[in-house]
């Protein structure tokens, strides 16, 4: 698909009067032709809030590979509050399943929605043109298509991917948008636990029906040592008194941190019972290799890594 067939789905967006700059071309040409003012510029070369919008149609931004972003920060900068940044390149996934993207500038969706929205470029149109045409083995209608080409289960089945947003009219917008894209992850806090004769404390998750650490999801404004002294509480019935932290530990399935914190009743707590009945309705004091024979596989590695590698190196925290 060639680059200025994209206009129609892009010029609804713009402002009349607006002047738009490209440096493709042939898209400049077909803009001119349509009526619009049109500077054959790139971004790095115009003025500061000179343009009313900048279309960067010909996979310029992965063409750029590191310095793509820093394209997109120039059409930030040269675009008016509110103007129109429009980027497209051919589809990374078709191209890759065709076995002809190696080395060619290409684009997932999902991360030229990343690239726009990261610069503070607020993203307005997502869009794969051309996959309802290839799903219904028909001509690409265009703007007709547009509805189910921009459907998230179509958005890596175009041969093209078409991202268009409006820059930032303030710096509030800016950070809003920026804020906004970034990668969250789920932050969790476990306690190791135990007690002067040398055992564990061990909780009966009741909603996963088996038997692990206390510990839980770290609240809004809590830090994670915070967490992990408040869950030891809720779930194992024991006030705590943390010492080291012991290994932090990333997981996929959800995407989370994990830290394990070493830690000790504050005072002698014999029989502890839950105060969370909800959650948990069980605890108990073990050994360890009863604690570690009770819990799940990957929890029992977590409590080897933390506790045999202290011994080993007591200033390491693992990652993995």
């Amino acid at each position: 698909m060639e680059p200025a067939a994209l206009l129609p789905l892009i010029t609804p967006l713009l402002s009349t009067g607006e002047v738009v700059a490209t440096p493709d071309t042939a898209v400049a040409t077909a803009l001119a032709a349509a009526g619009w003012e049109v500077r054959i510029e790139e971004p790095a070369a115009l003025a500061d809030d000179s343009v009313g919008a900048i279309l960067l149609l010909a996979g310029e931004v992965p063409a750029n590979g590191d310095r793509g972003p820093t394209l997109l920060a120039d059409a930030v900068r040269a675009t008016r509050p509110g103007g129109i940044i429009a980027v497209a390149a051919p589809s990374a996934v078709p191209a890759e399943l065709a076995g002809v993207g190696d080395g060619q500038p290409a684009l997932a969706a999902a991360a030229a929605d990343h690239l726009l929205r990261e610069r503070g470029i607020d993203v307005e149109l997502l869009a794969a043109p051309g996959a309802a045409a290839r799903l219904a083995g028909r001509p690409w209608a265009g703007l007709e298509d547009l509805p189910v080409d921009r459907t998230p289960g179509l958005l890596e089945a175009g041969e093209v991917v078409l991202a268009v947003g409006r820059s930032p009219g303030s710096m509030a917008d800016r950070s809003r948008t920026f804020f906004g894209s970034i990668a969250r992850k789920i932050t969790a806090a476990s306690v190791i636990c135990t007690d002067e004769a040398g055992r564990v404390l061990v909780v009966f998750d009741d909603f996963r029906r088996m038997w692990t650490l206390p510990g839980g999801l770290v609240d809004a404004a809590e830090s994670p040592a915070d967490a992990a002294v408040r869950e030891a509480w809720e779930e194992g019935g024991v006030r705590v008194v943390l010492d080291e932290l012991l290994g932090v530990f990333a997981h996929d399935h959800p995407d989370r941190v994990q830290f394990f914190y070493a830690a000790r009743p504050a005072a002698p707590t014999p029989d502890p019972s839950p105060v969370h009945t909800h959650e948990v309705t069980e605890v108990r004091w073990v050994t360890r290799a009863r604690a570690e024979a009770m819990v799940d596989p990957m929890m029992r590695r977590r409590m080897q890594e933390c506790l045999d590698g202290r011994a080993r190196n007591p200033v390491r925290t693992w990652g993995w």
